[in-house]
């Protein structure tokens, strides 16, 4: 790869935006394969890959983020080809299992996590820093600016996931992706990637290689450890990190607030050094950086990570200057920034006195109430009916995605009780369930769950199994809508994908399970829905409707 990565360095290349910027480094790293869970910000990237680069195998309609991290394991060890697993911040949490091994038993060919975080949770059930969990499994992370930070980070990527045989993070927001930038504003002036030269494939089937066993932890630890001290050595010469402007006090920032800073003109008199090797730390940057500053501010979006390591990379070193952020309140907390966050900041950090409040942004995240015609409503109007035919008192719980609507919606807030992640919804209402019976008390609830289609193959299989097995007194509405609603209507594997890919039934896979109380709907036919749930209310034990969703 080396002759044709640097004639890439050496060529001219314009990008107005960070998803076309990655595209193209994608394609030019050689990637053979993409594998996703769709979620957003991250399936902007998955869709523009497929558009512009048909001829790599695109596959979002994996069941979940932790086959997809397998999918790239097994494509870099036993297939030797170049892959790249893309999920937003929450799939971090269903992939990290393999972190936490792959950092020991290593890799074969590049293997890189695109991973779009949502500060203010514009398209998510929570806000998550997914720089945390690949922090602690010691593996590297990369955050760009802007396009070419972005561009020149997917290439370094890929050849820093060979030359030490480890995945590699490329950590982006939602903000990031979405903003336009000038094409021909190019601040990298010198650029040093490392290159993997002369790679040699192990075999997948050597010995004693790729298995994370008791008795090879601490001797793969030790091993971790010394790539990590290569890594920073190879940040520290990268070109990746840069300082615009010249003053006594000094900013240090991370992904998308190193730019707003520039464009928000809040840096005249401030030396900004934009960082993008996140970690390993590059600590002789840093201290040189630091060394002649008065004090410093540091802002990265999310937790305070990039904080934390500074600090304790300045204070072992000897430098007592204050270092100021988010844990002594000079920077805002919550939320993506934005209105005039960095702008406060910036102005209490000249001025050395913490600001007194951050005011509330004037726009929060909520969830697209549901259109009148939509199916999902049809259904609702037939739960409300039945619950009050039945006359039970309904505990109504929710998997992440549809389920967010219910409480934007005017009219139908009542219908939403609980509702946190994938696959939430029947483990807990199975656990209160169980909490009264150990208790010898009358269940005081009627549980109703809400299952997406997607989510059944994603998270929520595991928990029907065991509430099926136990015969819980839960009405489980899964809802068919023919793909992931909410971030697309991509496939999954209850669909007809392609003609290489079987189609499975959702409904025999219930059946499997011996259910015996399983009926089979759509919201076209709404007295006959209403007629079903009333039925399923009544069911002492778990009973399941499948309804197949129509807008009318």
């Amino acid at each position: 790869m080396s002759t044709e990565l640097l004639n890439v360095l050496e060529k001219k290349h314009y990008f107005s935006s960070v998803i076309s910027a990655c595209t193209e480094a994608i394609r030019l790293a050689n990637v053979k394969v993409v594998y996703n869970y769709p979620g957003r910000p991250a399936t902007l990237l998955v869709d523009n890959i497929k558009a512009e680069v048909p001829h790599i195998d695109v596959q979002d309609y994996l069941p979940n983020e932790f086959v997809a991290a397998g999918k790239g394991f097994g494509s870099s060890v036993a297939g030797c080809e170049r892959s790249l697993v893309v999920f937003k911040d929450v799939g971090t949490n269903i992939a990290c299992d393999h972190f936490y091994c792959l950092n020991h038993i290593g890799i074969n060919r590049g293997l890189v996590f695109f991973i779009s975080d949502d500060p203010s949770a514009w398209h998510s059930q929570n806000e998550e820093d997914s720089r945390g969990i690949c922090f602690n499994a010691g593996l590297p992370i990369l955050e760009p600016h802007d396009q070419y930070s972005a561009f020149y980070s997917i290439l370094a990527a890929y050849e820093l996931s060979e030359i030490y045989r480890l995945p590699v993070f490329v950590r982006t927001t939602g903000g990031l992706l979405k903003e336009n930038y000038e094409p021909k504003k190019n601040n990298f002036k010198t650029i040093k990637l490392p290159v993997a030269h002369n790679f040699v494939d192990i075999p997948f089937d050597a010995r004693d290689k790729w298995k994370s066993i008791f008795s090879t932890v601490e001797e793969d630890k030790e091993e971790l450890v010394q790539k990590q001290s290569q890594i920073a050595k190879s940040f520290e010469v990268s070109g990746l990190n840069i300082v615009k402007g010249i003053g006594r006090l000094g900013i240090i920032a991370s992904g998308l607030p190193a730019t707003q800073l520039e464009n928000e003109k809040l840096i005249d008199s401030i030396s900004l050094l934009k960082l993008v090797t996140i970690y390993p730390l590059p600590e002789e940057t840093i201290l040189n950086f630091i060394k002649d500053k008065e004090r410093i501010l540091i802002i990265d979006q999310g937790e305070p990570l990039l904080e934390l390591l500074i600090r304790d990379c300045a204070y072992r070193n000897g430098f007592n200057k204050p270092i100021l952020g988010k844990l002594n309140g000079f920077v805002r907390k919550v939320g993506e920034f934005r209105d005039d966050d960095l702008k406060i900041s910036v102005g209490a950090f000249r001025n050395n006195k913490t600001p007194e409040v951050f005011p509330k942004h004037k726009q929060i995240a909520k969830a697209k109430p549901f259109k009148d015609n939509d199916g999902y409503l049809t259904m609702l109007s037939s739960l409300r009916e039945a619950v009050k035919v039945v006359g039970c008192r309904p505990l109504y719980c929710g998997d992440a995605g549809q389920p967010s609507q219910i409480a934007d919606t005017p009219g139908y807030e009542d219908l939403l009780h609980m509702e946190t992640t994938m696959g939430c919804s029947i483990s807990y209402l199975s656990g209160g369930i169980e909490a009264y019976r150990r208790a010898n008390l009358k269940i005081p609830f009627k549980g109703i769950a809400y299952v997406g289609d997607s989510d059944f193959f994603h998270m929520a299989l595991p928990g029907i199994c065991e509430a099926a097995a136990k015969d819980h007194p839960i009405l489980m509405l899964l809802i068919d809508n023919q793909g992931a609603v909410s971030t697309g209507k991509q496939s999954h594997m209850g669909m007809k994908i392609n003609k290489d890919i079987k189609e499975l039934s959702i409904k025999k896979i219930l059946e499997a399970m011996e259910i015996n109380s399983l009926e089979e709907t759509s919201t076209k036919d709404k007295n006959d829905l209403t007629k079903k749930i009333i039925n399923g209310l009544r069911y002492d034990g778990f009973a399941v409707i499948i309804v197949h969703t129509v807008d009318t």
